[in-house]
């Protein structure tokens, strides 16, 4: 028979009853106080009557003086007697109105097994299609469980032996359990892999490590963790366009989602120059290689320090960057009112000639 496996994470972990736990992404975590924590999953159904399963694991991070009882029992049929009625197991484990006291009797009157202080638990004496589980914690202070795992053959080495040592729960079957499981841990880790080289769904830890191999600097921990993965899954068109407008356009759609406005100096220098013949005071200041952003958002200062901290590194290196927020203007129409210590700035003509120009900031009445 091969071996199935069951990840019980979040959409599982959903349908379980809580008691003094929550469940956070795919963690449960107590609420810190004193006292019994108990966890009801529901039910994992092999799709057998009378199927073996063979090992439940789970990673627990809690107090030395908690303790971590495990209950487990399997069933094919799973009708109990309940409050003056019949109902099935899973309806009673996730009742809130049933006392978790109750429930823990079920597994002990029903011959399940207990398992005290232990996270790697072989289940070889259970049997039945349907395997429940329940973890409580007894004891005061902040604890986590997450990576709940369970197998149903169990044990990946015993088809390969004759079949008069494949005897269930024998001394021999526990003893090669042991080397089984160091094979399903080594080969959890080699499946994890592409998950961690993965950007999308590798630890925020290694972010800063991949971005260095694209020669982009994300250290220092000040970038929120959806900016960091975006930044490194786009690192190689940034670098292809390093040093050019194109990459302060991209860099500004990556981290603000918003498009902005390039005054490259040189280049309005000249516009000016041809069109009016001269330039305006201060116009001349700064370096030809200076750039002007228009941003049409307000920045806060950590934005504002993310967005220099990252446009330096890709920006020309004899360019100066001057960020500037444009904010919508407010405008009126003939039904709008001026409350009181309002004022409107002073109305001034003006003459176009021929050669004037307007931008999109003016507008004519």
């Amino acid at each position: 028979m091969p071996e199935n496996n069951y990840s019980i994470k979040k959409n599982r972990l959903r349908k379980a009853f809580l008691d003094h736990m929550t469940l956070q992404e795919e963690r449960l975590v107590s609420d810190g106080g004193e006292g019994h924590h108990y966890v009801f999953l529901p039910p994992i159904d092999s799709g057998a009557e009378d199927s073996n399963w063979g090992r439940f694991r789970f990673r627990a991070e809690m107090p030395e003086e908690m303790i971590c009882y495990v209950y487990a029992i399997a069933a094919d049929d799973t009708e109990v007697y309940y409050d003056g009625d019949y109902s099935t197991l899973a309806q009673v484990l996730a009742n809130p109105n049933a006392p978790s006291e109750l429930k823990l009797d079920y597994f002990r009157e029903g011959g399940g097994l207990r398992i005290v202080g232990q996270r790697d638990i072989l289940l070889y004496t259970l049997r039945g299609r349907y395997l429940f589980l329940a973890i409580d914690l007894l004891g005061a202070g902040d604890a986590t469980l997450e990576g709940l795992w369970v197998s149903a053959q169990g044990d990946n080495f015993m088809a390969t032996f004759p079949e008069i040592y494949q005897e269930r729960n024998s001394f021999f079957h526990r003893y090669m359990s042991v080397f089984s499981s160091l094979y399903q841990d080594f080969q959890d880790e080699i499946d994890r892999l592409p998950k961690l080289l993965d950007v999308q769904t590798c630890p925020p830890e290694l972010l800063p490590v991949y971005a260095s191999w694209m020669g982009l600097d994300l250290n220092g921990g000040f970038l929120e963790e959806k900016v960091m993965r975006n930044l490194v899954a786009n690192a190689y068109l940034l670098n292809r366009f390093k040093g050019t407008a194109e990459v302060i356009r991209q860099i500004f759609r990556i981290m603000l989602d918003k498009e902005v406005i390039l005054l490259e100096h040189n280049a309005m220098i000249e516009m000016i120059r041809r069109d009016r013949g001269e330039l305006p005071p201060n116009m001349d200041e700064g370096g030809i290689f200076d750039v002007t952003i228009l941003i049409p958002q307000h920045l806060t200062e950590t934005q504002r320090s993310q967005l220099i901290f990252i446009l330096n590194q890709f920006k020309p290196i004899r360019s100066a960057l001057r960020l500037i927020e444009l904010e919508k203007s407010a405008s009126m129409d003939s039904n709008s009112y001026l409350d009181m210590n309002a004022a409107l700035p002073v109305e001034r003509d003006m003459i176009l000639d021929e050669e004037s120009q307007l931008d999109r900031l003016i507008v004519l009445q």
